[in-house]
């Protein structure tokens, strides 16, 4: 699908396609962008910023561009034609009125929302930290611009869907998404400080290891807490 929050519209007719620029150096900067943009997803991952799903759809994303190097990057179409289903929201709206089923279905539309939060703010997060190093590539500066203004164009249609669509009509997720993540960063900040003083032998390992267990376990249990927002959600979607 097309329109305000899709790119599909720049294929084609783009001034990517101008002899000004090397085409042949237009892909390898293309390339190790997506590289490093793939590099950046699994760091978000290991550092618990990123769940498991979003994580795979970003990956997959990045594989999509990489597979048509050739051509400006359209990541985002590819992330967005996953989010924009309005079929299955409308078979999620007739499974609410089912007895028993009902309370499933509203716990897919919590899940499915805070699914395409989690993928959408961190493809943003991911792109500009790359766009923030990408001028340390090897390559002269028209073809750096020619990459970078493609990633800017995939980055503003996802901050225009987050900031302007999701943020809006779902404050209370974001609000809960960020908590999450600050959480993730002070229990990861435990983790390394518990390696650190295990090292330096300040914690004997048996210490250590029960002490991250219940590290691992809070972890664990901040990834299965499902926030109230279900009754926002679905109020929303019913009007």
């Amino acid at each position: 699908e097309g329109g305000k929050f899709s790119v599909s519209d720049k294929w084609g007719d783009s001034q990517f396609g101008d002899d000004s620029a090397d085409e042949k150096l237009v892909i390898e900067c293309r390339n190790r962008f997506l590289m490093a943009l793939k590099g950046e997803y699994y760091h978000l991952f290991a550092m618990s910023q990123c769940g498991p799903d979003a994580f795979i759809i970003l990956k997959e994303s990045t594989d999509w561009d990489l597979d048509k190097e050739a051509y400006p990057m359209t990541s985002w179409d590819h992330l967005s034609s996953h989010f924009m289903n309005p079929t299955y929201i409308d078979l999620l709206f007739y499974l609410k009125g089912v007895p028993i089923l009902g309370r499933y279905a509203k716990n897919a539309l919590f899940n499915h929302l805070s699914y395409v939060y989690d993928a959408s703010l961190n493809y943003v997060s991911a792109h500009e930290a790359v766009e923030s190093i990408a001028d340390s590539f090897p390559f002269e500066e028209d073809i750096l611009r020619v990459i970078l203004t493609e990633a800017s164009e995939n980055r503003a249609m996802a901050e225009s869907y987050v900031y302007d669509y999701l943020n809006v009509t779902f404050p209370e997720i974001n609000k809960s998404i960020q908590m999450k993540k600050a959480a993730y960063n002070i229990l990861n900040r435990e983790k390394e400080y518990l390696e650190e003083t295990v090292h330096q032998g300040q914690l004997d390992e048996k210490e250590f290891k029960l002490l991250k267990k219940i590290v691992d376990s809070h972890t664990y249990a901040l990834g299965e807490t499902n926030e109230p927002w279900v009754n926002e959600i679905f109020e929303y979607f019913k009007n």
